[in-house]
């Protein structure tokens, strides 16, 4: 993809660390995913069962709804201070989720370990997401699923890709990048995946204020747009060809 520079990793540990050691309390733990729980019913080709690898689970909200949704949910985040949020929300909820401290680049599982991979708003953590993307197909049996910024949306391209990129934005981490969907798709295709759908998303969260004048008028303005851009973000999915 964009093959600029390989993802500074301790910056990325030193956000999560600071955003996950702020939590207010359990349920502040969905902090990442913003009540992202819509995205689950465009899921209507995947069943819900089988083991799942929620790669970059963050504190846990997302292992924990797709748990309660029927999977066999494994957690993989890289930041202990998520780990031990997400431990700590699966038991309130008695549900009983694996979760393991782990860089998505280097997944200490076996080749295709789990029958369905989901990526929730964490490929664009990478600014080239090549490798992530390899090592979770690479465990990855049948289904992988991702959940991100769309590049193809103007302002959110110009937020993540402009200005984050060389100016930085304190509520980011310097590796964010929106997502182009059809570089997702020739790279998957490339990996042996096929079958693939995308669900263009227009949500937007917590925004009051100017702010949320301004987002509210950008929705007036794009909405003359297809869908492809005007939405800022996509759920992504496909299927592996060969799901020996």
């Amino acid at each position: 993809m964009e093959n600029q520079a390989a993802q500074d990793k301790q910056s990325e540990k030193s956000f999560y660390k600071d955003m996950y050691s702020n939590l207010k309390d359990l349920k502040d733990g969905g902090c990442i995913t913003y009540g992202y729980e819509e995205i689950y019913g465009t899921w209507d080709d995947i069943p819900k069962r089988g083991t799942l690898l929620d790669a970059g689970s963050g504190a846990g909200k997302h292992s924990l709804n797709l748990a309660k949704l029927g999977f066999k949910v494994v957690g993989a985040e890289i930041s202990m201070e998520g780990i031990l949020a997400a431990r700590s929300l699966a038991e309130s909820e008695g549900q009983k989720i694996q979760f393991v401290q782990a860089d998505i680049e280097h997944l200490p599982f076996k080749e295709r370990a789990f029958e369905t991979a989901f990526c929730g708003l964490i490929l664009h953590h990478f600014i080239d997401p090549d490798p992530a993307i390899v090592e979770i197909t690479r465990v990855t049996k049948s289904n992988f699923i991702a959940f991100e910024p769309n590049a193809l949306e103007p302002v959110t391209y110009l937020k993540f890709n402009i200005l984050n990129r060389f100016i930085g934005i304190s509520r980011m981490s310097p590796n964010q990048r929106a997502i182009f969907p059809g570089r997702l798709k020739r790279r998957l295709k490339a990996l042996g995946f096929n079958a693939f759908r995308v669900d263009w998303l227009d949500i937007h969260r917590g925004y009051g204020g100017l702010a949320g004048l301004l987002t509210r008028i950008q929705t007036m303005i794009l909405g003359i747009f297809p869908r492809r851009f005007r939405c800022n973000k996509f759920s992504f999915r496909c299927k592996r060809t060969d799901s020996r």
